[in-house]
């Protein structure tokens, strides 16, 4: 090792100098070792951190019982609940009617059982007509290109499962007793939209129902009536427009949806996306 000596100064000055310049070097040395380790360890909690993010499950929007079923939430906030098929029509029977609920159902051959949950509350007009929409637009009429259809409500003690004496009730039917009061030419139209809720986590969900339902619910929707496209083709066609009148934040969101999940709320038949 080759060591400079400053010949002006005496031999334990020149000790003392390079004494002097390890200490220093050493603190540094020191210095630069507890940043790394703190460094180190700020990186393992982020790594752990996100870890535990990721194993997380996601929570998903609206996780309610009813979920399962066609639904909204009225522009006057009442649950609107509609069998999907004939089994789903049996179990809101059974399991979702009660006492104070209005029971919807088009009058047409294969239409879901619909109901407005009234939760002790008087069920408003503007939500027999929303749930008129709901119940409406997912009956066969929308397969056979109608404009418009009729839908009739009851009270929950006018329906029974028992048939007339002869006669067969199939799976998801039902007597209807008593006197039925109308909503006349509830045109078929829904709009089908991403409800967006930002808390802990950000959540986005598809939702679908009369227009003034979702457009008070949901941030972005599209407005579908029966037409020309197929259900996969109107579902694309649904989030191609969801996706051009999104923020720039809520984009990703939109995009990560599957696209099931916006054909299962589009009605059975064919459509035409209008707005």
């Amino acid at each position: 090792m080759e060591v400079e000596i400053d010949f002006r100064k005496t031999p334990q000055k020149n000790a003392e100098k390079y004494f002097e310049e390890s200490k220093k070097a050493r603190k540094k040395l020191d210095a630069a070792e507890r940043a790394i380790k703190e460094t180190v360890k700020k990186m393992e909690e982020v790594e752990l951190k996100e870890q535990k993010k990721a194993e997380k499950p996601k929570k998903k929007a609206r996780g309610k019982w009813f979920n399962k079923f066609h639904w909204c939430i009225t522009s006057d906030d009442f649950l609107v609940i509609g069998g999907r098929d004939a089994t789903q029509n049996e179990m809101i029977f059974k399991k979702h009617v009660e006492q104070g609920d209005i029971v919807l159902h088009a009058d047409i051959q294969g239409a879901p059982l619909t109901v407005v949950k009234s939760e002790g509350k008087a069920v408003t007009p503007v939500a027999l007509k929303e749930a008129g929409e709901i119940a409406a637009a997912y009956s066969s009429a929308w397969k056979h290109g109608l404009g418009s259809v009729d839908v009739y409500w009851v009270s929950p003690e006018q329906i029974s499962k028992t048939a007339e004496a002869g006669e067969f009730l199939p799976k998801g039917s039902f007597m209807i007793r008593g006197r039925k009061t109308y909503l006349r030419k509830i045109p078929l139209r829904i709009a089908v939209g991403i409800r967006i809720e930002r808390g802990e986590e950000t959540t986005a969900a598809v939702i679908a129902g009369g227009l003034e339902s979702i457009s008070k619910h949901a941030r972005y929707f599209a407005t579908i009536v029966p037409g020309s496209l197929e259900q996969g083709a109107a579902a694309q066609e649904v989030k191609k427009r969801l996706l051009y009148k999104a923020m720039p934040d809520d984009k990703p969101l939109i995009e990560a949806i599957e696209l099931d999940e916006i054909r299962k709320n589009i009605p059975a038949g064919k459509s035409d996306v209008v707005s």
